[in-house]
């Protein structure tokens, strides 16, 4: 039997910010914002929102740890279209592959 194999290959995270000129964003949260959002840090591209449909959506990802707020963030944004600078001249659209941290 043959068998055509399409294997998804996951892009480093890093890699993606580096050939896009991007920077990533991690905040700590207060202890109140803690208490009502559940986790420590947040973490997400600077500038970036992705395309849903017609509409744009700030996505952030979350977690105890700040490398667990990246993992998130890069599980998110897979496979979606980034706008980075969204209102501004300098627009651009990126389409994001499968990303792991």
């Amino acid at each position: 039997m043959e068998i055509e194999r399409h294997l998804v290959t996951p892009v480093a995270l890093e890699a993606f910010a580096d050939a896009n000129a991007l920077v990533m964003e991690v905040r700590e949260r207060t202890p109140q914002q803690i208490r009502a959002a559940g986790h420590r840090f947040y973490a997400r591209f600077k500038d970036a929102e992705v395309k849903d449909g017609g509409c744009l959506r700030g996505v952030y990802g979350t977690g105890d740890t700040e490398k667990e707020a990246i993992r998130n963030y890069a599980f998110q944004i897979s496979e979606t279209t980034l706008v980075i600078h969204a209102n501004s001249t300098s627009r651009r659209l990126l389409r994001t592959p499968v990303l792991q941290v």
